[in-house]
């Protein structure tokens, strides 16, 4: 049975790890803010190792990840509380929405799909990643995979296409379209890395951004369409 990793764009889309070597570190290091918004309540430690190992996939293509302080969100929450969460939360260039199995179900999210990202239509940064943590959950059991290295890796995959811009497409590499159950159980998110295209782009996307929009303006409903899922 294969199992694949979709993200939305209209079509579906796999993602995958990357074997080649690390593009070399440019002369000076780029800045990009990230935010968790936990509706599942992941084990903090567990959730901190998830972020390191993003932080370092991004750091060996010369791109550092500042975490802000995880957003524990209610799965059911009154519009007080949404109200609430918005005016005290900090806005990050990149939001990673951590859900769980009901929540993809209410959206229609097809099935194997463990994270999918939302991009500009008409280019540039998008703002929003999301990561089914009950799919993950279950993919990591039955792959006998580290359950944060499956979640550093759909984060880091999801939140690549967040600086990639749509039609991102690869045969190999942490942006490969197409992952199998062996591709799975050899998972290393350690070993993750972008290819030296990939982070030529991510990198001229972070210098490129507008210094007042916070690294990639919200898009409106009408503007964006899903990014490809990793199914």
């Amino acid at each position: 049975m294969r199992v694949m990793l979709m993200l939305l764009l209209g079509a579906m889309l796999t993602w995958a790890t990357h074997l080649r070597a690390a593009p070399a570190c440019a002369e000076r290091e780029l800045t990009v803010t990230a935010q968790v918004h936990d509706y599942v309540h992941v084990q903090p430690a567990q959730l901190l190792r998830s972020r390191e190992l993003v932080a370092q996939i991004y750091g060996k293509i010369g791109v550092r990840v500042d975490w802000l302080a995880t957003v524990q969100q209610p799965v059911r929450r009154t519009e007080s509380e949404v109200a609430d969460i918005t005016r005290t939360a900090e806005i990050a260039q990149l939001t990673v929405i951590i859900e769980t199995g009901e929540m993809a179900a209410r959206g229609s999210i097809p099935d194997g799909v463990l994270g999918y990202a939302v991009v500009p239509v008409d280019g540039g940064m998008g703002r929003i990643a999301y990561v089914i943590y009950d799919r993950v959950h279950q993919i990591a059991r039955e792959s006998g995979r580290h359950e944060s290295n499956l979640l550093a890796f759909v984060i880091a995959h999801e939140t690549g296409h967040l600086l990639l811009g749509r039609g991102v497409r690869a045969p190999v590499g942490l942006m490969k379209c197409h992952w199998d159950r062996l591709d799975m159980q050899r998972i290393e998110a350690p070993r993750l890395k972008f290819s030296e295209a990939h982070a030529l782009r991510i990198r001229t996307a972070l210098e490129n951004r507008a210094p007042t929009d916070g690294g990639g303006a919200c898009a409106t409903a009408s503007s964006v369409q899903p990014e490809p899922h990793l199914r």
